[in-house]
């Protein structure tokens, strides 16, 4: 670290700001073969990735799955037989783009025939989808065979594609050869949690000097990794040494930041008790050395308590919600804002096509959204906790955190973590105030909220009480 500005002063230093996509777009230089990335945002391009992937599981459901079912796995059958836009048809979609991104993809499977013997055959890892059988195996190649069509006509390259290329350049004779001009001296990472397995590997290739340790510093909370990104963590034994091996970025030092500047007392203690719902929902094998419980020790005044609001219907919630958050936005000064988060996908994209509020608020349905949030005005923020992770808001709805939005079945584990994940990134949004919504029609609050209630944190009221 250059405390002293020395290095500030020189004409040869200089800091780049940018996304890792973008970084391999502009090694790889797609453009001249007339191709494009299908975002320049990893966040994007993955949401983008699984609409694709949904809608290609569809088409292998009206196709080769009726001669391959019979030989499948009992879970693999119930999720191959989910019905899109159903919280079970997402998880099971999840899974598959999981498994694409950080096994087909990171192992160069695609038209290899002895790469797609061996992921058929090989014994596989404790973090990877689970696929008993060989014939589950074949059907995620049938599914990921037409991704890949898909992408390949509409001249895109997917973003776990252009991850797979990069790490590719950044082992080459080429890279090996401008590294001392292009390479980093030090590279600084935001967001790790965002990173996938494949991604995280191109760390350490993007130094200057291959033969010194690299400087890599590194910020991420695990528990707001919505998207499955960490998976292949857990199988590292030995806590941040093991994450640091699995990067292969030699000895690592670990910080753990404890202070909450952003939220109130009140909004840190509801934080403290929906991280328990990560050990208690039954999934602390999943959650591996980074889930130690947190103990926030906040740095802003007292405010209101965080209240858990019961609807019977979304209906209740879209009439109570979002008038009440117009009435906010327009009371507060200048540069606070109001955030109205969903907590479900499906929903979430119901709620957006409504018309009937649509001038109240700015919606944003992805990061590269973000920039539009100095053009809000009085307007309130509509969005999924995803997309305006690590901006804060003065005041945060957070609706539909319902019991029915993970289904018991196959993959529900994995359903289960990401959606206490997306509770927890939602909360921790609120600076001062927070009102979490719930809907009868839907299962009622999610078992995740259960330690906030019965141990105060959440004041449980009825909508019409409001």
């Amino acid at each position: 670290m250059d405390h002293d500005g020395i290095l500030s002063r020189g004409k040869s230093t200089f800091v780049k700001i940018c996304t890792l996509q973008e970084l391999a777009n502009e090694a790889m230089k797609y453009d001249l073969d007339g191709l494009e990335p299908l975002s320049s945002d990893g966040l994007e391009g993955r949401a983008l990735q699984l609409e694709t992937i949904e809608a290609e599981i569809e088409r292998v459901q009206r196709s080769d799955w009726v001669t391959a079912k019979s030989r499948c796995s009992e879970d693999f059958r119930r999720g191959m037989s989910s019905i899109r836009d159903t919280p079970a048809y997402q998880t099971f979609a999840r899974e598959i783009a999981n498994e694409i991104a950080c096994v087909l993809e990171a192992d160069g499977v695609r038209q290899s025939a002895e790469r797609r013997d061996r992921y058929l055959n090989e014994k596989r890892k404790s973090w990877m989808m689970s696929l008993p059988e060989i014939e589950d195996r074949r059907v995620v190649l049938m599914i990921y065979d037409r991704f890949r069509a898909i992408l390949k006509s509409m001249g895109v390259l997917g973003t776990d594609q252009m991850i797979a290329d990069y790490l590719g350049f950044l082992d080459s004779n080429r890279w090996d050869n401008i590294r001392q001009r292009e390479g980093f001296d030090v590279v600084f990472v935001d967001e790790l949690h965002l990173f996938n397995r494949q991604e995280r590997m191109t760390l350490h290739h993007l130094m200057r000097e291959d033969a010194k340790a690299p400087v890599v510093v590194m910020a991420y909370d695990s528990k707001q990794s919505v998207r499955d990104t960490f998976n292949g963590l857990y199988d590292s034994p030995g806590g941040v040494a093991g994450l640091s091996r699995d990067m292969r970025l030699g000895e690592t030092e670990r910080f753990d930041l404890t202070e909450g500047f952003r939220y109130t007392p009140e909004i840190a203690r509801v934080l403290e008790w929906i991280d328990q719902g990560f050990p208690a929902a039954g999934i602390s094998e999943e959650l591996g050395f980074d889930w130690r419980p947190i103990d926030l020790k906040d740095k802003k005044p007292s405010g209101s308590r965080p209240i858990l609001v019961r609807a019977k219907s979304t209906l209740d919630i879209w009439n109570c919600v979002f008038p009440r958050a117009r009435e906010r936005a327009k009371s507060l000064q200048k540069g606070r804002r109001v955030a109205v988060l969903c907590a479900s996908e499906v929903l979430f994209k119901k709620y957006s096509e409504a018309g009937q509020y649509g001038d109240w608020f700015l919606p944003i349905s992805d990061r590269e959204q973000l920039s539009s949030l100095r053009h809000a005005g009085k307007r309130f923020v509509f969005s999924m906790p995803d997309f305006v992770a690590g901006i804060q808001f003065d005041t945060v709805y957070l609706i539909e955190v319902n019991d029915g939005e993970v289904e018991e079945g196959p993959y529900s584990t994995g359903a289960l973590r990401r959606f206490v994940s997306t509770i927890y990134l939602g909360a921790s949004r609120a600076e001062q105030i927070l009102e979490i919504y719930s809907s009868d029609e839907r299962g009622g609050p999610s078992r995740v909220l259960r330690h906030a209630i019965n141990n105060g944190a959440l004041d449980v009221i009825e909508i019409s009480d409001l």
